[in-house]
């Protein structure tokens, strides 16, 4: 399970940039399998999106069906089911975090609580781990968007 002989003429798992092995979620593939597995990741994230919006919405003062409207509005983009029709999950995946990130800014500058600012962080972490674990495994991609000049 370590060792993929697929990729690059065998490679391993670790060794691999866009390898999902050190996420919180392959438990997920572990339990149900790689496609069921990815399946359930999408509707997982989805969801956490949606709660998402929700919390953004209550912090901002809004009312429920102003968080309702928020929720369903930030995920009907249709860039997240594009990106996740072309099998890029690294990409499409990390944007279900950004309103709780808002939301444990919001609150950590308001409450002045640090408890929220390093749960906000730690959703960036994650974000960017994921992103920056994409462009890793396609370098030419990241540089050939800074053009020198």
């Amino acid at each position: 399970p370590l060792w993929n002989p697929y990729k690059c003429g065998g490679m391993t798992l670790l060794g691999n940039p866009e390898s999902a092995a050190l996420t919180p979620f392959f438990i997920i593939d572990l339990l149900a399998g790689p496609v069921l597995g990815t399946y359930l990741q999408i509707l997982l994230h989805l969801a956490i999106g949606f709660a998402g919006g929700y919390v953004l919405a209550h912090t901002m003062g809004l009312g429920r069906v102003a968080g309702v409207v928020l929720s369903s509005v930030f995920l009907s983009c249709s860039w997240i089911y594009l990106q996740l029709s072309m099998g890029n999950l690294n990409l499409a995946l990390p944007i279900a975090y950004w309103p709780w990130i808002f939301a444990m800014f919001f609150r950590s500058v308001g409450g002045r609580k640090l408890i929220h600012a390093a749960i906000g962080g730690a959703l960036l972490a994650l974000t960017l781990g994921m992103l920056l674990n994409t462009l890793a495994g396609r370098p030419a991609r990241a540089l050939a968007a800074y053009d020198g000049r």
